[in-house]
């Protein structure tokens, strides 16, 4: 929603800019009665006028819409205090440090992770990941290793203890064939 937004403004931005820079344009060439007659077709000719007065009220709808759905939003963070005060990072940061140690593996062709807070009493968040892995590995072995490597990194290289669990979905198993005929 938030990107049909976005490209909603930036439409409206473009089509004003537009319109200014013509007006601009035929009033400097001292075109003040062709001004008039624009100004003219679109307010009497129905055909013209009744889809640009249904834009000029839905488009505006759509972004004051889209302004109010992002107040009071901030980029999700995990929270954690230590000797010296407290840590902010931001779920976005927490994904890209995931899928950079996930791309460092081998067997992993492509990962996207997601960050999720957890209301349970094990732990204050979850790792979930969804990746593409090379066939004839050993699953279960590397995913354990992966697993086990995540949660130490973020541990050790970003001081987030409480990790309830670090869940992963394999959504493809590509053939080793596939893998080395796209190489060439």
């Amino acid at each position: 929603m938030k990107k049909i937004v976005s490209f909603v403004n930036f439409i409206i931005q473009l089509l004003v800019f537009l319109a200014g820079l013509g007006l601009l344009y035929l009033a400097s060439q001292g075109y003040p009665e062709k001004i008039r007659q624009i100004v003219n077709t679109f307010i009497y000719d129905y055909k013209l006028a009744i889809p640009l007065s249904v834009l000029l009220i839905i488009l505006p709808v759509i972004y004051v819409l889209g302004k109010l759905m992002t107040i009071g939003t901030k980029p999700q963070s995990i929270y954690f205090e230590n000797t010296e005060g407290k840590v902010s990072i931001s779920n976005t940061a927490i994904t890209d440090f995931v899928n950079r140690i996930c791309g460092n593996y081998e067997e992993v062709t492509h990962a996207e992770s997601k960050v999720h807070a957890s209301k349970s009493k094990k732990g204050d968040m979850v790792i979930s990941i969804s990746m593409d892995i090379l066939g004839g590995t050993n699953i279960p072995e590397s995913i354990e290793k992966l697993q086990q490597n995540i949660r130490r990194q973020l541990n050790e290289l970003l001081g987030l203890e409480n990790i309830e669990s670090v869940e992963i979905n394999i959504a493809k198993i590509i053939s080793q064939e596939k893998e080395s005929s796209e190489e060439f």
